[in-house]
């Protein structure tokens, strides 16, 4: 009897075991699908009397493999575009095909001189050193989107925050309303992009009371030093152009004579901002994801896709680039003397 009695512990005690086993087993399969990890402590930052908008500089090292020796790279001027399959943005020289990298793992706004990058990631402005990789990050107190776009001087930013547009200032980090006679839940502005002499700021308008495109929708310029000068910045503002549309890309030309854009209506379409002459270049039934002119204001580069082309500013039969690459950034000018 003791026996047999000894004999079914012994059997419960390995059954149990191997249940042990089994369940520690599983447990860590679970785990390792679905890609948990333990949690870590929670870090509390430690409160100081340091404004909230102070400059932070982030270790050169994160980014020095990224950036390129500028005193390799022959001066010139050059299409900036965005290799989204390998999330690096590029250099492209037209003529032999080189390239050259930027910066990987971000895309942004470089400034003309090619020096400056900067980008919107978390609600922060990310502004980045080409040239030795350190970068300033700037919590932003209210939320922004998108791209901003650099002040010919490198000085400011304009940036689209809560369907209005702002004009950053790198100096104090104070943030200036440029739309501010937006009425809220009414007007949404998009897509601000500075004009190469400075003046003037384009940007997208769309009226959200109404579900149609109206005959206010369309590009804006506003005069930027209504700002310093205080007068109304309504006042200073011309339009519309490309009326009863809505502009997803906007580019300007060197001359801050013409705008491109590229709209609702799949169209890259151009216009004089002093005439308000438009004239239509290209109707892609694919989406355009990128749109530069060229500096000497004959050309404009454009993608589709991964496709780069190019197309006359007088119109005419678009002229393949480079296959396989990404979508069109920016023309930047680098001078290493």
């Amino acid at each position: 009897m003791n026996t047999r009695k000894n004999q079914d512990i012994k059997l419960y005690m390995i059954f149990l075991l191997f249940s042990l086993v089994i369940s520690c087993c599983t447990d860590n399969d679970e785990t390792a699908s679905s890609g948990t990890t333990p949690p870590t402590e929670k870090i509390v930052p430690v409160e100081t009397d340091t404004p909230a908008n102070t400059k932070t500089a982030t270790p050169t090292e994160t980014l020095e493999s990224f950036v390129p020796n500028y005193g390799s790279i022959p001066d010139g001027e050059y299409l900036t575009y965005y290799d989204y399959q390998n999330d690096e943005l590029r250099l492209l020289i037209e003529t032999d095909s080189d390239q050259y990298p930027v910066l990987a793992g971000h895309n942004g706004n470089i400034s003309s001189d090619g020096n400056q990058l900067a980008y919107i990631e978390d609600n922060e402005l990310v502004m980045v050193n080409l040239v030795d990789g350190t970068t300033i990050t700037v919590p932003l107190p209210i939320n922004c989107k998108g791209f901003p776009s650099w002040s010919p001087d490198g000085d400011r930013l304009v940036m689209g925050c809560e369907n209005n547009i702002y004009v950053f200032n790198i100096e104090d980090e104070s943030l200036d309303l440029l739309t501010n006679w937006a009425q809220q839940s009414v007007d949404s502005f998009l897509f601000p992009q500075w004009s190469p002499d400075g003046k003037w700021v384009a940007y997208t308008y769309r009226q959200l009371s109404s579900l149609q495109f109206t005959s206010d929708d369309g590009v804006y310029i506003i005069e930027v030093e209504c700002i310093e000068d205080g007068s109304d910045c309504q006042d200073r503002t011309q339009g519309v152009f490309f009326p009863n549309s809505q502009a997803l890309i906007i580019s300007w030309s060197r001359d801050s004579r013409y705008l491109a854009v590229f709209d609702n209506n799949r169209s890259i379409r151009t216009v004089d901002i002093s005439t308000n002459v438009i004239q239509d270049l290209v109707t892609d039934p694919n989406n355009v994801n990128g749109l530069a002119w060229y500096p000497d204001g004959d050309w404009l580069a454009y993608s589709v896709g991964k496709i780069i082309y190019k197309v006359s500013s007088q119109g005419g039969e678009s002229v393949l680039l480079a296959e396989d690459k990404g979508y069109v950034n920016s023309w930047i000018e680098i001078m290493t003397e």
